[in-house]
């Protein structure tokens, strides 16, 4: 994972892709997750760098592929991604609604915890 030096704004989250099914994940206290609503929100600089530390351990474990932090805001619902490319990322295609992803639906596999 290399590190960014492009300005963010906080809070953030760690997105990245789960090495075995290929899902988005995120991570939360308890590990990788798919559920976006429990994805562990860094909202200082110092956080953010805990975040990208794990995301750079777990590459390197290959548990998951291109972690990164993006950029989220607080809402009642979770945090939602501030940029329409991570948006799309949580949800899937948009032109075939049937393959987009549910947050209640099972995992293709499950995420590796830390």
């Amino acid at each position: 994972m290399s590190v960014s030096t492009k300005h963010r704004l906080l809070p953030v989250i760690l997105i990245a892709n789960d090495l075995r099914s290929g899902d988005v994940v995120f991570y939360a206290d308890e590990g990788w997750t798919r559920d976006l609503g429990n994805a562990r929100v860094a909202p200082d600089q110092a956080s953010a760098d805990v975040l990208e530390a794990a995301g750079a351990r777990s590459v390197g474990q290959q548990h998951v592929v291109d972690a990164y932090l993006i950029e989220v805001e607080p809402t009642r619902d979770g945090p939602r991604p501030r940029h329409f490319r991570e948006r799309f990322r949580t949800t899937g295609p948009t032109i075939y609604p049937h393959l987009a992803r549910r947050a209640d639906a099972p995992a293709q596999a499950a995420a590796v915890s830390e």
